[in-house]
């Protein structure tokens, strides 16, 4: 009789701890223990109690009376067990114990648990040591298949089935008959249209392992038939299903890649040597040569995906998700295939991919594409895959290919779409802050097409070469001097165009795009200020001085243009700071003084009479008088912002909020359109607006207009009247149930929703040492950050994009940081985050019974009839309510006094009424 030792006697079970109520809890800490002295006990110890140690494991995983019913923890630790004994002991009864669980999964009478419980263990075990046992892999195939199409089994036993064919086909794949492979093969493709989820990933999973080799993709249409079946389950997949998707179309198209032989057939004449040679060698004679080359070409593989992206009827969580296969498939095939074939690659996602965006009319789209194709390019192979010299080689690529093509000055020539421009420069500044310093190289490919660029006539492409030659002249600052002075004569021409008529929008337009680039250039000079002299700065403010002046006398168009290079010019001015602001700070006043006046008897009546391009010049002259004021502020607090001057500026800011609540109330049908270009005009003087009042802070400067900020602020973003979008649309959007989430929507204005509420977390979201940490700043772990970037797209419905606010050109931050391309939102979602954050502001240096009130008002709205039939805008106003609060909280949290405020009983009690 074999001895037994203390060690050993952990691998018995005593039985009478089944018969209790807690034998689920007695059962895991036995096995626990169990399992620890088999990895300590030596092998010949070990082999002694196996078969007792086996059998107990193989009754406790088939469920054998007394055992209960085994659950995720048990069928774990029994499958870690038997892989242990396997490992360490006797192999000779692996076989037999596969053969019992696989008897065990397909009897109809065992319970679901068990079924779970045999085919997990039978996954492990094959994980484990599946090349050992190859025979059984056709009897695992059959039998998981048999229990898949059980259709009355529960998802979870049947996606267990899969999951433990998948385990044995990966490592016991070879020994899979060809009747067994194929019927697999077709039911795994039946399975990827399941209505289960996990079913459907499960498929894609074993079909992923199946096509492995390259033999396993014999014809194009093999290809073509699996990457259709997967873009169309796009549409209803979440996450995980759409990752198991990418990775299988990735690892199909990737093969297409893979040199392989090809016979070809050559024929060559022959020649008599004699007259008396046979008639046979008078034809040709074919020879045999063999060849490799891949199944198709890199430019045929990718329009497989974008074949279905540019299909008519493909929805944004289809294009989202195609975007993850792009993604799948280049990091399969790896740095050096991208590096080789980057041409290749910009060409296809401009040509098939951003250029065919140009048909639709929704803008949001076209800033969708933008962004999917600029995070593919940017984050996976400008960052991940490009070596220093690949870097170099595709700015070169996109100079010569993109850049220097614009514009086309050669009979036949055509010039690249603005869209492929604006791609193209956010790579291409991408790269250069990446590269850090310019090599010669680089600046011949880029130093002429950049500033010939800011001539563009459509405002994206004109604000992204500003940017890029931003980031170039930042990376390369002996380009700097020379750059701005050709700018600067290049504007001076447009000014001289513009007073001499015929003046034709081609004019304008380009003096605006010198103006941006200038902007641009001198938001470096603070970080580059041994290269530009006093006196040129000093030369452009007179210019934009004289151009203010001369305004008075040229016609509205003109004038417009004039006045908005000037402020822009101005704007850029204030980026350097008090040394040169402060002596031109007089001049400044008189000249924000005479462009925001206080609103006139005209401008406050009912019916002004005036036309649409009065106001639209009226409302632009404003905005841009305070983007400079902005920028003031911004670079220039507090050094010269003295209370004087705090007390002057407040009350321009209130005129201007005056002029634009008597233009809403102007009886004007386009007004209320947030389609409309006076619509627009109007969000962004408001916008501005609250932007200066939240730059100039609380002081005593605005004590007495506190009160009605708060009003116009909780009017715009939580009033139900406030939604600038069509109430009939909205209506019957609610009445039909067409409606699903803000979120879902894809006209880039969502019922006026903000767009802080996605990164607000990460905004605020710190530490004490100012490192967020992942569960408040939004990120999620284990995921890929480019694959999570292109996830969060999906629901995504406001995009933001630099044309939107050129103020971004001036930011004052380094253009070396990291994710320096400034995204603004658009006009009308900007003006409802610039009130959501001056709200934050405002409420918690208000009384309690103030701020006590706003929240009631807050809450009022959000239970209004009104919305019952405008649901969309219900949700929005939740949506901006919370967030303000949230913001509120958040900055209270900084004053005693506003702690007070807000955590007495009669704010709180109000806080409930919106929160709950």
């Amino acid at each position: 009789m074999a001895t037994t030792t203390p060690a050993t006697d952990d691998l018995r079970i005593d039985e009478t701890i089944l018969s209790g109520d807690n034998a689920d809890l007695a059962l895991y800490k036995w096995l626990s223990k169990a399992e620890r002295s088999a990895q300590s006990l030596n092998e010949e110890d070990l082999k002694i109690t196996q078969n007792a140690f086996e059998s107990c494991i193989t009754k406790l995983v088939t469920g054998a009376s007394p055992y209960p019913t085994p659950g995720r923890p048990l069928r774990n630790l029994a499958a870690r067990c038997l892989n242990i004994l396997y490992a360490r002991g006797e192999t000779k009864s692996r076989f037999d114990t596969v053969r019992t669980l696989l008897t065990t999964a397909g009897d109809v009478k065992a319970s679901e648990g068990v079924k779970v419980a045999c085919l997990w263990c039978i996954g492990e075990i094959m994980a484990a040591s599946g090349s050992q046992i190859l025979s059984l892999v056709t009897d695992i195939s059959n039998a998981t298949v048999r229990l898949v199409k059980t259709s009355s089994l529960p998802v979870l036993v049947r996606y267990h089935a899969f999951l433990s064919l998948q385990k044995s086909l990966k490592t016991a794949g070879r020994g899979l008959t060809e009747a067994a492979l194929k019927d697999v093969l077709k039911q795994t493709r039946y399975y990827m249209t399941d209505k289960a989820l996990p079913i459907q990933r499960a498929a894609a999973q074993i079909l992923t392992i199946l096509h492995s080799e390259k033999e396993s993709i014999k014809t194009v249409a093999e290809v073509e038939s699996l990457v259709t079946l997967c873009a169309k389950g796009l549409e209803h997949a979440d996450q995980p299903t759409r990752r198991s998707f990418s990775l299988l179309v990735a690892q199909v198209l990737s093969l297409t890649q893979v040199e392989r032989p090809v016979v070809s057939t050559e024929k060559k004449a022959s020649t008599k040597k004699d007259a008396g040679a046979d008639d046979e060698a008078d034809g040709p004679v074919s020879t045999l040569a063999e060849t490799t080359k891949p199944l198709m070409t890199a430019a045929e593989m990718l329009a497989q995906i974008s074949a279905h992206f540019n299909k008519p009827g493909a929805s944004r969580k289809t294009r989202v998700g195609l975007f993850d296969f792009y993604v799948s498939l280049l990091m399969v095939l790896g740095p050096s295939w991208v590096e080789t074939n980057y041409g290749v690659i910009v060409k296809h996602l401009i040509t098939e991919i951003v250029v065919p965006v140009r048909q639709s009319t929704n803008t949001h789209d076209t800033s969708l594409v933008r962004k999917l194709v600029g995070m593919l390019l940017r984050d996976l192979i400008g960052v991940r895959m490009l070596s220093e010299q690949g870097q170099i080689a595709a700015i070169k690529e996109l100079s010569e290919g993109y850049l220097k093509k614009w514009p086309a000055l050669l009979p036949g020539q055509v010039a690249p779409h603005h869209n492929a421009l604006v791609v193209a420069l956010k790579e291409v500044a991408g790269l250069l802050q990446q590269l850090g310093n310019a090599p010669p190289p680089v600046q011949d490919a880029l130093a002429e097409p950049l500033v010939q660029l800011l001539s563009h006539p459509n405002q994206g492409a004109q604000v992204a070469a500003a940017w890029c030659l931003r980031c170039f002249c930042f990376s390369t600052p002996l380009r700097l001097p020379k750059t701005v002075l050709s700018v600067v004569e290049l504007l001076q021409r447009d000014i001289t165009s513009l007073g001499t008529p015929p003046v034709t929008p081609e004019v304008g337009k380009r003096a605006l795009g010198h103006a941006n680039g200038l902007a641009a250039l001198f938001a470096i000079i603070p970080d580059r200020p041994l290269y530009v002299s006093y006196d040129l700065s000093a030369k452009v403010f007179d210019m934009a001085i004289q151009l203010l002046k001369r305004a008075g006398e040229h016609d509205v168009a003109v004038a417009q243009v004039e006045v908005e290079v000037a402020w822009a010019l101005i704007s850029s001015l204030m980026a350097l700071g008090p040394n040169f602001v402060r002596s031109h700070l007089p001049q400044l006043l008189v000249l924000w003084r005479n462009a925001l006046p206080k609103p006139t008897s005209k401008d406050t009546s009912h019916a002004t009479g005036r036309s649409v391009a009065e106001w639209t010049f009226l409302l632009r002259v404003r905005e841009a008088a305070l983007q400079a004021v902005l920028s003031f502020l911004r670079h220039n607090s507090p050094a010269l912002v003295t209370l004087d001057v705090a007390r002057r500026l407040a009350s321009l800011l209130s005129n201007a909020l005056a002029f634009a609540n008597a233009f809403v109330g102007q009886p004007t049908e386009e007004i209320h359109d947030a389609t409309s270009n006076l619509a627009t005009r109007e969000a962004m003087l408001r916008r501005r607006v609250y932007q200066c009042f939240a730059a100039l802070g609380l002081s005593s400067a605005t004590e007495v207009m506190q009160t009605a900020l708060l009003q116009s602020v909780v009017s715009l973003f939580a009033s139900p009247d406030g939604y600038s979008g069509s109430s009939m649309q909205a209506a019957i959007a609610s009445s039909t149930g067409n409606f699903s989430s803000v979120w879902a929507m894809t006209d880039g204005y969502a019922y006026g929703v903000t767009s802080t509420d996605r990164y607000s977390l990460k905004v605020f979201g710190k530490d004490e040492k100012g490192e967020g940490n992942p569960e408040e700043s939004g990120e999620r772990l284990n995921r890929d950050s480019v694959e999570n970037a292109i996830d969060d797209l999906i629901l995504a419905p406001i995009i933001g994009s630099c044309e939107h606010d050129t103020l971004a050109l001036c930011r004052p931050q380094s253009v070396s940081e990291e994710s320096a391309w400034p995204e603004p939102p658009p006009p009308m979602t900007g003006v409802v985050d610039a009130a959501i954050i001056l709200f934050s502001m405002l409420l918690p240096a208000q009384d309690a019974t103030s701020a006590a009130r706003t929240i009631n008002q807050i809450a009022q709205s959000i239970k209004s009839p009104k919305l019952e039939r405008n649901l969309g805008r219900k949700a929005a106003i939740q949506i901006n309510a919370t967030t303000a609060l949230l913001f509120t909280l958040r900055h209270a949290a900084q004053s005693r006094q506003a702690r007070d405020v807000l955590g007495g009983g009669q704010v709180a009690e109000a806080l409930v009424g919106v929160l709950k």
